[in-house]
């Protein structure tokens, strides 16, 4: 049988998934996928997706991941769209059926009536000996007409309590289409989100490791052997972060549908805004912009990966706006079990719809402006600084610009 064949092959899939032979595992799962399709099996089709989601993410193959979710979603809607025709399919026989019964009960009521009338033209030829068996006959019709009037309107009592039930049961299949589609809608914008935030985030520690790798290619013979073993250091380095990264916008991205968990753990405030700082060097070094931190070395119980994205975006639009050889000043202030980090810098002229956008983003004011990369951003940090039970607020005077950033640490500091 197809079905058993399919369930062989997707079971030795995951088992050599489980052992790390993915190659093995993807054969087994292509093989699942063209029987699905080839006897054009639903549910099938579904699990192979699935499967390929499960090896590919093992993989860290983010092309590959996205690309099954849109089939899964696509394949999802084909499942919606073929149950709604199906309910049509249902209330159309419904409607056939009721019109038939009508037309019976329409017929059988004509032919009464043909027979009413063909006794009482043949009463008119009946004499007058018979006059009491025609009365008779008249007192029976009324009371057989009383008694088919009295049971058509309780036919069409019943009949309109049908129709009655119909339409709620259109009205729920309303509903449950516009919540299937509203789920929808809510899936297609979690993938939307997906993309722009690895685009926004992974930009800046890519900036650095091209940053230190070209000073490496053109300035090697000039560097001495501890410049170039520090810069290699910090290559290394910007790469495990960068790998840990996206790690976590990937683990985000597919809890997005279940909901994210925080990871607390407790961390020297100071080394987490370093390590910041360390992922955005190439856009200092390009914008000619210097980070003084002069935090204080707290130890808070944060999520590490959350506050990391939520500063390496609010450092980025600091960097971006500041003036060229400006200087960004970080600070913290403890008060009870949160904490705040402020980010200080000069910008240049930002323009009144700028001002009016961050303000919006950090007040909640404004949330459907995505496509701007500085909005976005901002979205971001303040999406997840809410998932920390922290706020994001915006001071501006003249030149300068002020965010703070409060958080709630797990344990009172």
């Amino acid at each position: 049988m197809p079905v058993d064949v399919f369930y062989y092959n997707i079971i030795l899939g995951y088992l050599h998934g489980l052992e790390n032979k993915y190659n093995e595992a993807i054969e087994f799962f292509e093989k699942s996928l063209s029987i699905a399709e080839k006897n054009n099996l639903i549910f099938p089709k579904e699990f192979s997706y699935e499967a390929f989601i499960f090896v590919y993410n093992r993989l860290f193959n983010l092309e590959k991941v996205i690309y099954y979710q849109f089939e899964l979603i696509e394949l999802n809607s084909e499942m919606l769209l073929l149950s709604r025709q199906r309910n049509l399919q249902e209330l159309e026989a419904i409607y056939k059926v009721q019109d038939i019964e009508n037309e019976k009960t329409i017929l059988s009521e004509q032919n009464t009536l043909h027979k009413v009338t063909i006794a009482l033209e043949k009463s008119k030829a009946i004499n007058l000996k018979i006059f009491l068996i025609t009365l008779a006959i008249v007192l029976f019709l009324i009371i057989m007409a009383f008694y088919f009037n009295k049971k058509k309107s309780k036919q069409l009592s019943l009949q309109n309590k049908l129709i009655e039930k119909q339409k709620i049961s259109l009205q729920d299949l309303y509903s449950k289409e516009l919540l299937l589609n509203n789920k929808l809608e809510k899936s297609n914008e979690t993938i939307r989100k997906t993309f722009s935030i690895i685009s926004h985030d992974l930009r800046n520690p890519f900036n650095a490791l091209l940053g230190y790798s070209r000073l490496l290619a053109e300035d090697y013979n000039e560097l001495s052997e501890e410049e170039k073993i520090s810069y290699i250091g910090t290559i290394n380095k910007v790469s495990e972060d960068n790998f840990n990264l996206t790690q976590n916008l990937l683990q985000w991205s597919l809890k997005q549908h279940q909901g994210y968990k925080l990871h607390k753990n407790n961390y020297i405030l100071k080394e987490v805004l370093e390590q910041c700082i360390a992922s955005l060097w190439g856009v200092m070094t390009s914008k000619k912009v210097t980070i003084q931190n002069k935090s204080d070395s707290i130890e808070v119980c944060i999520d590490k990966e959350v506050l990391l994205t939520i500063l390496n975006n609010l450092l980025t639009n600091a960097i971006k706006f500041s003036n060229t050889n400006g200087t960004i000043i970080i600070t913290n202030s403890i008060e009870k079990e949160y904490f705040t980090i402020s980010i200080k810098n000069k910008v240049n002229k930002i323009s009144k719809e700028n001002l009016e956008a961050i303000n919006g983003f950090l007040s909640n004011k404004k949330e459907k402006d995505t496509k701007n990369k500085e909005g976005f951003g901002l979205s971001i940090a303040k999406e997840m600084a809410i998932l920390h039970n922290g706020v994001l607020n915006f001071e501006s005077c003249n030149d300068t610009i002020v965010v703070t950033l409060t958080i709630q640490s797990a344990n009172k500091i």
